[in-house]
């Protein structure tokens, strides 16, 4: 994974048609040939094979190769005293037990091993007496690839909220008995101690969040019809939560046996967990409904479907059915075209923000997620009686992080022919939203005066995704982002819990919207590269984050 990027305080040249991806292709070429090693006749690498999630790397050599050699000097090298005792290079003894094999992708979970792109020096062969602390502390604090939304790395939570409690008594009581009513409140659930220990390392007002709403969310339900909150079983079809993000989550205390004996409770046939920048939470996921199948208290068909909920430089995007991770902040063509090339499905999570839409036109997605929230929601209904989309099916997942949250709303998924009839079925672009939960709210949504001031407004994001593809067909790139001054307040007025702050400073007289729009930052994607200007700045972004 590596990222470039470039400004220019004087402009940039003009790159027309596709010329980005073949210059980059030409220098990513050119420097290969410059770094490739010189390998002996008998140490030609027989397969050689990298990704976000692990690096495979075999040799055909003889005994006492360079296989061997290598990891002997490894052992010889690293002593068990602390690194500030560690003594001059050692020459190469021969290496009695055999070296670490390494699979490809490698099931970290099970091993119970620190990734190697979070943190290259965990090696606990070589230095047993070793803690993964010791070994890892600042690069688990610091590589970007464990920012969680861009912008939270859950270590970083963690070291906060203790070094907080550890320095305060009274946060520490307080820490304690949210932990208790946490132990109550899932009380029953042979992990809900791993529970207890994410408590004490979790934000607190994720861990309050969780326990209030576990008490109060199972009552509200109860209290509506149950066509909106059961699912109804159809002959033929699968009933699919199509995301849950849970376990190593910043914003997510929730625990897996408690959350999959919900969703078989509930009726669901399958759970994705899309985990954030790993795939960790589904492995873990997928033992824990094998232990649930075995104690009779899930159903023996159901499934664990491994996901990725995947932050790309201009939306987000839900990766299906995959088998390694995909690395975050790459282009959103270039994150659909790395889940696609694993076999896996792409989603658009959140189709209706802005600028959304011509990606959703413009790349191989698989369908697009119904999102709850005023804006959004609004935005995504009227992408229902547009033509452009009527070949990406809208779907519905929870989209929570609370165990009582499984299957609220769900997809139904017609089985099809395949050796996975349930993917085949989603594959084929055959998955319908399913669950009633959100249909009041869409009803109240398109009753007229609220559709006429919601769909009059929304002529303006309309107008900017129709330029938006107009543009992205002339300059034939992968998708296009304009923003201007007006798209945060447009944003605010349309929806009904900012449009009281957006008529106050409308009001006031210092709203953006009493100004011409002005255009604030435009940027085309071609393959892997983004090519942006930011007018505020003026200053051209040349960017690129690739995996492999």
């Amino acid at each position: 994974m590596t990222r470039l990027t470039h400004r220019s305080e004087t402009g940039g040249g003009h790159l027309g048609g596709r010329a980005p991806r073949l210059w980059l292709t030409a220098a990513i070429l050119g420097c290969a040939a410059l770094a490739r090693p010189s390998h002996p006749a008998d140490q030609v690498p027989a397969a050689s094979t990298a990704s976000g999630t692990a690096l495979q790397l075999t040799l055909s050599a003889p005994p006492q190769a360079l296989e061997d050699r290598l990891f002997a000097g490894l052992k010889a090298r690293i002593p068990a005293g602390p690194m500030a005792t560690w003594p001059p290079a050692q020459p190469l003894p021969p290496l009695a037990s055999s070296p670490l094999r390494l699979e490809n992708p490698i099931d970290l979970v099970e091993q119970y091993r620190v990734p190697p792109d979070y943190c290259p020096g965990f090696l606990p062969e070589y230095e047993p007496q070793a803690t993964a602390d010791q070994m890892c502390h600042r690069d688990l604090l610091t590589n970007w690839q464990l920012l969680q939304g861009g912008d939270t790395n859950p270590f970083v939570v963690a070291t906060e909220q203790v070094t907080q409690y550890n320095a305060d008594s009274g946060e520490l009581r307080e820490r304690v008995l949210w932990a208790l009513a946490y132990a109550w409140v899932h009380r029953g659930h042979e992990d809900t101690l791993d529970g207890i220990v994410d408590v004490l390392l979790s934000d607190l007002d994720r861990v309050r969040d969780d326990v209030l709403l576990s008490v109060a969310a199972p009552r509200v339900l109860e209290l509506l019809p149950e066509a909106l909150t059961e699912v109804t079983p159809v002959s033929g079809e699968v009933p699919v939560d199509l995301r849950m993000t849970i376990g190593f989550a910043h914003d997510s205390v929730a625990e897996y046996e408690e959350t999959l004996t919900t969703a078989g409770r509930r009726g669901l046939g399958a759970l994705v967990i899309a985990g954030r920048g790993q795939l960790g939470d589904a492995q873990v996921a997928q033992r824990a409904a094998q232990r649930l199948k075995q104690r009779g208290t899930l159903p023996p068909d159901f499934r664990v479907i491994p996901g990725e909920y995947i932050q790309t430089r201009n939306g987000t995007v839900l990766g299906l059915f995959l088998r390694e991770r995909i690395v975050e902040g790459m282009t959103m063509g270039a994150t659909v075209r790395a889940i696609k090339a694993q076999g896996g499905l792409a989603l658009m999570a959140r189709p209706g923000d802005i600028g959304a839409a011509p990606f959703l036109a413009r790349l191989p997605f698989d369908g697009f997620l119904m999102q709850p929230g005023n804006f959004e929601l609004f935005r995504t209904l009227k992408l229902l009686h547009d033509p452009t989309y009527a070949d990406k099916p809208a779907l519905y997942g929870s989209n929570l992080s609370y165990t009582w949250g499984a299957g609220l709303p769900y997809s139904m998924v017609p089985l099809a022919e395949g050796a996975d009839p349930l993917r085949a079925g989603l594959a084929e672009h055959r998955g319908y939203a399913a669950g009633g939960l959100y249909m009041p709210w869409m009803m109240f949504l398109l009753t007229r005066p609220i559709a006429l001031y919601q769909g009059t407004l929304n002529r303006y994001f309309e107008l900017n995704d129709y330029l938006t593809l107009k543009a992205c067909e002339l300059l034939e790139a992968d998708g296009l982002v304009i923003r201007t001054t007006w798209d945060d307040a447009m944003r605010d007025l349309i929806s009904l819990s900012g449009a009281p702050g957006a008529i106050g400073h409308l009001v006031d007289g210092d709203s953006p919207l009493l100004d011409p729009p002005k255009l604030t930052y435009l940027e085309a994607e071609y393959g892997a590269v983004a090519l942006g200007y930011d007018r505020s700045r003026r200053e051209w972004l040349l960017a690129t984050r690739w995996q492999w």
